[in-house]
């Protein structure tokens, strides 16, 4: 578990293991377990839920776990991938900031994970957002 405290606003990490059907891990996903905002008392804190989060808090979530991971030596985690979930939200942040992009492209440890919901995976239309993702780093369907 992995705990940060940036501008005051606490988060707590783990990387859970992705199991193969071997049984072997083959990948790493950075999950958030918590965010104490600074207001916020621990002992009445409610239950984290990522769906609760503004707008705003995803983008400062996804942030941190960018800084988290670009100093994280991913040898600890034998070189596998850790992947972060992302949203439409933050696939349109990601595609629009050259630095992150640059980022994502020269990381060789990092994927990121769309789920069902993802516009164009629902729209059924041609993939541009994701297309343009995978050509920067791995993109899995969770």
């Amino acid at each position: 578990m992995v705990e940060e405290n940036a501008k005051n606003t606490s988060y707590r990490f783990v990387l859970e293991p992705a199991i193969s059907d071997d049984g072997s891990c083959h990948s790493w996903e950075l999950l958030t377990k918590d965010i104490i905002a600074p207001a916020r008392n621990n002992a009445s804190a409610p239950a984290f839920s990522f769906s609760t989060l503004t707008e705003s808090d995803k983008l400062a979530l996804f942030n941190r776990q960018i800084e988290l991971l670009s100093v994280f030596d991913f040898s600890l985690v034998d070189n596998k991938p850790i992947s972060l979930n992302i949203d439409d939200l933050l696939s349109h942040f990601i595609l629009t900031d050259r630095y992150l992009c640059d980022f994502l492209r020269s990381c060789k440890h990092i994927a990121l994970e769309i789920n069902e919901n993802f516009h164009e995976v629902i729209a059924g239309r041609e993939l541009t957002a994701l297309s343009t993702l995978a050509a920067l780093c791995p993109v899995w369907l969770e």
